[in-house]
């Protein structure tokens, strides 16, 4: 009897997953008016969405560390698992997933930790990301706004960071007033909103081994959100996030073609010390890959260490290299 009522219960689930319309999300729109701080926070009707934040931590015993939070949300009705639709109604419609990372070039070392979670709308669920506030957060990973500034708070084995950040410049809505296109194919056009805040400063406490490190903080953060990431042809992305000594900042983003160039809809901005913004198209950049790595693990995958982005007009060479 137990044997019967699971199997079902199971067709049932096959037979409300697979009935009904696929989910028809918002799409991305030209023309359409970026809105702050609306815009900052969660939008429930596109498919895929992330907070993405990367920086530098100098503490107060000459130490510097990196790190990297992010936060993404993506509505799963239309996916497949197994060959099965997961609108069925006994899994939530949407997916967080999380991660987070310390860089600690003392130790030469990269710790991690990564989370998925599937609760949402409430305050106090698993994960979820609010639309009337700016509050993102996983488990017990979060960012929210907190009197103007944007405070992270994040935990794994061996490190601990809380930081609150504030932006000593406008924010970049990148592309066309933020609408980032990235390709265009006979199911239209493909790309997502897209918002920086390219020099944030703050101050806070990294906890390493449960010892406190008072730290001041310099950030990057981006936003984007839409429903068609990627064209048809396109598997990916090369993404740069530079500041420099003289409070400049550079994004570069080459999208990934599957015949293993870059595609023409590759663009960037470079932003100056007052926070004007210039816009540089595919034909505006010069990036050549240098030196590569291939992984150990099985798969062995191989990548690149080093780059250099020439940008004619602005008579601008970088060299883009780890940390030794």
């Amino acid at each position: 009897m137990r044997r019967l009522s699971f199997f079902c219960l199971f067709a049932l689930f096959l037979l409300n997953a697979c009935s009904g319309s696929p989910v028809v999300y918002d799409r991305i729109e030209s023309g359409r008016a970026i809105q702050l701080p609306r815009d900052h926070y969660a939008h429930d009707n596109f498919r895929t969405e992330w907070w993405y934040y990367t920086g530098i931590l100098d503490a107060e015993d000459g130490r510097t560390f990196g790190f990297e939070i992010v936060f993404f949300k993506r509505r799963i009705e239309n996916d497949f698992y197994m060959g099965i639709p997961l609108r069925g109604g006994l899994v939530t419609d949407r997916a967080h997933m999380a991660h987070f990372a310390i860089a600690d070039p003392q130790k030469r070392e990269l710790f991690f930790s990564e989370r998925i979670g599937l609760d949402h709308e409430k305050a106090d669920g698993e994960a979820g990301a609010r639309q009337d506030c700016y509050h993102v957060w996983n488990g017990d990973w979060s960012v929210r706004e907190i009197d103007g500034r944007q405070v992270i708070d994040g935990e794994m084995r061996g490190y601990r960071l809380k930081v609150a950040l504030a932006p000593k410049k406008p924010p970049v809505l990148h592309g066309d007033n933020g609408f980032f296109l990235k390709d265009e194919s006979e199911w239209g056009q493909h790309g997502t909103y897209y918002i920086s805040y390219t020099n944030l400063v703050g101050e806070g406490t990294l906890f390493v081994d449960g010892k406190p490190l008072a730290v001041k903080a310099k950030a990057w953060m981006d936003h984007e959100y839409g429903t068609k990431q990627l064209g048809p042809k396109q598997i990916g992305w090369d993404w740069f996030s530079i500041r420099m000594a003289d409070d400049t900042e550079l994004m570069v983003y080459l999208l990934k073609q599957r015949d293993g160039r870059h595609s023409v809809y590759s663009k960037a901005s470079f932003v100056d010390i007052n926070g004007k913004v210039t816009a540089l198209r595919y034909d505006d950049l010069v990036v050549t890959p240098g030196r590569t790595w291939r992984s150990n693990e099985e798969g062995g995958g191989k990548y690149v260490l080093e780059w250099t982005i020439a940008i004619p007009k602005l008579k601008s060479v970088y060299q883009v290299k780890p940390v030794d």
